[in-house]
């Protein structure tokens, strides 16, 4: 009588089973960890792009703030006339066109000698010069338009239009600004323009950052809620963040005329 060696055909449809079951549950939690892994590549390589374009915009918010030394004695209207953007005296504003999602910032600010001051570009700012920056959206791009200016003569040296940061859907600004007319502090809600009599005195910038990393389900639909307590719903296949600066409060002893 001969005795069986080997498995059965009954045992190995089992043991293949289970094997089978079990690197299909390895495989899902490969999958998942995966998945896991790209969307918090993605979140931390979105919030960095968020925070780049911050830290650029706020550059040139504080540089606008400071006036430079020699000029301490005078007043705004007399450091920085009248032009086709600007009032009077303002060295910042915030313009919003009619039912735009967006706004755009304006600065500008003076260059002292030996300062080693660049622009939004890069590019060095030559002594006794102005700078005139705009900060805007245009498709999902952050584009910075910077001008240089003599003083001497108020002619244009340098006028440089580039992108700075893709996938950049949202620009706002909370202004806290002081109203000559009206002799009071005023605040002005995002989407919201600057009008000439007003000088902001503090800004809070909000901006939101389209992820370009593959996105899932759960992502698609997101809801943002700015700090006026207005939401957005963005429907997409893409990831969002909201990013926003902390107060920016200019010191300006200056009188506004």
């Amino acid at each position: 009588m001969f005795r069986q060696k080997g498995l059965s055909l009954l045992e190995m449809l089992i043991s293949t089973s289970l094997g089978m079951a079990i690197i299909a549950s390895f495989s899902l939690f490969y999958q998942d960890t995966l998945i896991t892994n790209k969307t918090a590549i993605g979140t931390t390589k979105t919030q960095a792009r968020g925070d780049r374009a911050l830290e650029i915009i706020n550059t040139s918010v504080e540089l606008a703030g400071c006036i430079p030394a020699k000029l301490i004695g005078g007043s705004l209207g007399i450091i920085y006339p009248e032009v086709d953007n600007f009032a009077k005296g303002q060295f910042i504003k915030v313009v919003t066109a009619p039912d735009s999602k967006s706004s755009a910032l304006l600065v500008r600010y003076l260059a002292e000698e030996s300062s080693n001051l660049k622009d939004c570009h890069g590019k060095s700012i030559a002594s006794n010069h102005m700078i005139e920056q705009q900060f805007s959206i245009e498709l999902d791009n952050l584009k910075c338009v910077s001008k240089h200016i003599n003083v001497a003569d108020m002619t244009v040296s340098s006028l440089v239009t580039k992108n700075i940061m893709n996938a950049v859907v949202r620009l706002r600004f909370t202004q806290f600004a002081t109203d000559v007319d009206l002799n009071k502090g005023v605040l002005i809600k995002p989407l919201m323009s600057t009008k000439p009599q007003q000088y902001i005195q503090s800004l809070i910038t909000e901006i939101v950052v389209k992820g370009q990393e593959p996105s899932f389900t759960l992502s698609q639909q997101q809801e943002i809620m700015y700090l006026d307590k207005q939401t957005e719903l963005f429907d997409g296949k893409e990831a969002f963040e909201l990013s926003f600066s902390p107060m920016i409060v200019f010191n300006i002893k200056l009188k506004g005329a």
